[in-house]
């Protein structure tokens, strides 16, 4: 492998950083052998996008933004409420940490 290319294929993990030293099918294969690598790890979720014309007009560019505004005002308040659950959950190490009361049933319902 050329010195120069080293770099181009370095790889992070959560054990340090790695570098092949040699590559049997080079770096002109390497695209298209990660492309096909991500489409069958992702096979059973290709197609399942919602896909949308491109907006024409500029009443359709509005009211997607309207949309996509609404939306982001819906996931904000979505997290601020889903924040203390979270919460309690990250505090839990261990399943036997955490515990379901009544009264968590009760905030529940």
């Amino acid at each position: 492998m050329a010195a120069e290319d080293k770099e181009k294929i370095a790889f992070h993990t959560g054990h340090g950083v790695y570098c092949y030293t040699k590559m049997p099918f080079g770096l002109k294969n390497a695209g298209a052998t990660c492309q096909r690598l991500m489409d069958k790890a992702f096979e059973n979720q290709m197609g399942r996008n919602i896909e949308l014309p491109s907006p024409q007009t500029i009443k359709e560019v509005q009211s997607l933004n309207e949309k996509l505004a609404r939306l982001n005002r819906f996931l904000s308040k979505s997290a601020e409420k889903s924040l203390p659950l979270f919460q309690t959950l990250k505090k839990c190490i261990k399943k036997s940490d955490f515990r379901w009361t009544t009264e968590a049933e009760q905030a529940f319902q």
